[in-house]
């Protein structure tokens, strides 16, 4: 049954999903079940069903370690991690009939708190890439696993003679191991395949937030980040400025050159806004040839500065179109000031755009900034954007 849920779960996230460990993940689950049927079938005092025990258990961990790794696009040789079952099979077998059975059983715990160990290094590591339920559940298995191994793995069932056993019912100590093992690894196994689930809809959030021609935020995560910023500049009392750019001239580029090279002139230009602003201010593409900036706590003095700046950049840069270097210009139009905590995002985007509107009409590659917000338009919530002209 786990094996075929992990061939199903495979199948469901596609091929991609076993060089992001899933493949180690499958195998995991198969030794897991493994685990579980020599558990069921070979119950104490035999003494080969828990070495072999033993060994799937250390198998299972060098898997969830290779999982991990190969879910942060590490290399990690399988050699490496055959080497923990094969110390916990000599040990294993060195304790059957040795008067250092104790100390040699410790020693094989030892590899098992070692890879344990590893595979907890490995889930901090990845604390920081915020992966959602799956990464919670393979915390939580981790942590209640090492709760009760300590206690647990004491018994019969791992080498120890029946009368050094701490509990009456070495029975009733068997299968409370049992059942913990299995528990645990089926919770760490799933928990992976939810993490990389979870990841692939993380991806397919932040590509929905993404213009796909220049890999800048679009219109939606725009206004997303525009309201956000208007409420926070609103309850703190700071400053927000929104410079709205256009490329000058730009349906020219398309009628002349193609409109291929017209979106290699908006590669060309948004990588020249990326290099001159600050990391703290929302960048994307609005629509056609319209690029926006947030910049939060900006007054309209510094808007001014960086408006003025970036129509220096474009205008000293070049786009290679067709063998021919193409200088391309923008106009700025803006918007820096105080606002309310629930001004409409339409308000200042019509502010911007009107600023615009006089960059344009004084001869373009200029900058206008509006000093004061519009008065809000009874009749409608949409802002007053000009037709794209690509």
């Amino acid at each position: 049954m786990t094996a075929l849920s992990a061939v199903t779960s495979i199948v469901v996230l596609g091929r991609k999903g076993w060089r992001k460990g899933l493949g180690a993940v499958a195998l995991a689950m198969l030794l897991v079940g493994l685990l579980a049927a020599v558990q069921v079938l070979s119950p104490p005092p035999v003494r080969w069903s828990s070495l072999l025990v033993s060994c799937l258990f250390s198998a299972v961990l060098g898997c969830l370690v290779m999982a991990l790794r190969q879910f942060r696009q590490l290399d990690t040789d399988w050699r490496w991690l055959l080497l923990a079952p094969a110390a916990v099979l000599l040990l294993g077998s060195l304790t059957l009939g040795a008067e250092l059975a104790p100390v040699l059983l410790y020693a094989m715990h030892a590899v098992f708190a070692i890879q344990l160990g590893w595979l907890a290094l490995e889930l901090w590591r990845m604390r920081a890439l915020r992966l959602g339920t799956g990464y919670r559940m393979l915390c939580v298995a981790l942590g209640v696993f090492l709760a009760g191994v300590f206690y647990l793995q004491c018994g019969p069932g791992q080498g120890l003679p029946q009368e050094a056993a701490p509990m009456e019912s070495p029975l009733l100590w068997y299968w409370a191991r049992t059942a913990l093992n299995v528990v645990v690894m089926l919770l760490l196994t799933l928990g992976f395949m939810r993490m990389v689930q979870d990841r692939r809809e993380a991806r397919s959030r932040r590509a929905a937030l993404r213009d796909p021609l220049t890999r800048m935020l679009n219109r939606r995560a725009l206004v997303r980040a525009l309201e956000h910023c208007i409420k926070d500049a609103g309850r703190q009392a700071h400053p927000l400025a929104l410079l709205l750019i256009d490329v000058d001239h730009f349906k020219r580029v398309n009628d002349t050159h193609g409109h291929i090279s017209g979106d290699k002139v908006l590669r060309h230009v948004s990588r020249v806004l990326a290099s001159n602003v600050r990391s703290d201010v929302y960048l994307g593409r609005f629509g056609g040839e319209e690029f926006v900036i947030v910049c939060p706590g900006t007054g309209m003095e510094e808007a001014q500065i960086l408006a003025e700046r970036l129509i220096l950049a474009v205008r000293s840069s070049s786009v290679l179109i067709k063998g021919h270097a193409l200088q391309v210009t923008v106009s700025i139009g803006g918007f820096a000031g105080a606002v309310g905590a629930h001004t409409p995002w339409e308000t200042l985007l019509e502010a911007a755009d009107g600023a615009m509107y006089r960059a344009k009409a004084s001869g373009r590659n200029c900058v206008v900034m509006h000093r004061q917000l519009p008065a809000p338009s009874a009749e409608s919530s949409a802002p007053h954007w000009r037709e794209s002209r690509a």
